[in-house]
């Protein structure tokens, strides 16, 4: 349930925000003690697991439901022709003012009903020699 409602992160991750999801779940009473096997010695047990077990004990649900985000894009005829589509591990153009835009959809796993979208943007000053808090 845990990962599940983390977006099914890895366990690297889960791990590392465990007690942050166990915390906000037990406020919103997803997770309640004496319910559904849900005891302080589960809790506990799951603050203490190393990223490689939760990993371990993850992969079969992984492999039989994994979830993935829904997309509110569509490829279009125009774009690639336009702009250069890069991919993760292509090299980043070392021009000042480089910088790539992301949209991102925060509705889960279905995108029915209203849901937040954000915008990031992500400068690439490690390339151009500048401070990366710099604005």
């Amino acid at each position: 349930m845990v990962w599940a409602t983390s977006s099914g992160v890895c366990g690297k991750y889960l791990a590392a925000s465990m007690t942050d999801w166990l915390v906000a779940m037990e406020a919103e009473g997803s997770l309640i003690p004496g319910i559904d096997r849900y005891s302080a010695q589960v809790r506990a047990e799951l603050i203490a697991m190393s990223p490689a077990t939760i990993d371990r004990y993850l992969a079969p649900v992984r492999a039989h439901d994994p979830i993935r985000g829904k997309s509110t894009t569509r490829p279009g005829s125009l774009l690639p022709n336009s702009i250069t589509i890069r991919k993760a591990g292509d090299e980043v153009d070392a021009e000042p003012g480089f910088f790539e835009v992301d949209t991102v959809a925060h509705g889960g796993p279905s995108l029915k009903g209203q849901f937040a979208a954000s915008g990031e943007r992500h400068r690439h000053a490690h390339r151009l020699g500048l401070h990366p808090l710099d604005p």
